[in-house]
């Protein structure tokens, strides 16, 4: 699902809040690559594209649409020591869920498993730099926590989800969107 280009600004604002030396250390996901991931599905055949496809639309036809807001920051594994910096997500966080749940459970009758994992509504935003020590690992994370997000945040209407195919380049991942589906219908 991509953002509205307000929320888009605000994730800056938020990133250039940090000190410069934290900032540094992180590689920043390009603005024209922030999304939310609702299901990751890897290397997936073409041939399988149009089953994907019809599965989404049963799912989003199932879930009206409703808004979010970005939330707080967060780091997987930890803040303490961070490889993955986010963006959590507010507002109608329970709607997201449950849209997440019907399309892991359509893309599953189809052989897609699910996440091992808990679904954890994030915005990816940056990557720590693999080399980090641990001191600076553990500064990144502590500057990531204290970045502060401007008060009055943007609506991010959820209307539609996207299907996206990744392809792999060396600055990173550039996004190709196949299909986008409405919501409630």
């Amino acid at each position: 699902m991509s953002l509205p280009e307000e929320a888009i600004e605000e994730i800056g604002t938020f990133i250039n809040g940090m000190p410069t030396m934290a900032a540094n250390n992180v590689r920043w996901i390009q603005r024209e690559n922030v999304h939310l991931t609702l299901m990751f599905l890897g290397d997936t055949p073409t041939a399988l594209i149009g089953g994907i496809e019809e599965k989404l639309t049963e799912a989003a036809g199932r879930t009206n649409p409703f808004k979010l807001e970005l939330g707080e920051p967060g780091a997987f594994p930890s803040l303490h020591s961070p490889k993955i910096l986010w963006v959590g997500l507010a507002g109608n966080v329970r709607q997201l869920v449950q849209l997440q749940g019907r399309i892991e459970g359509s893309l599953r009758t189809i052989g897609f498993e699910p996440e091992k994992r808990p679904f954890k509504p994030h915005i990816t935003v940056g990557r720590a730099e693999r080399d980090l020590t641990r001191q600076y690992a553990g500064d990144v994370g502590f500057s990531w926590r204290r970045a502060e997000l401007p008060s009055k945040r943007t609506a991010i209407p959820v209307s539609e989800i996207q299907l996206l195919r990744s392809h792999l380049k060396a600055g990173g991942a550039v996004y190709e969107q196949i299909r986008s589906v409405p919501l409630g219908h």
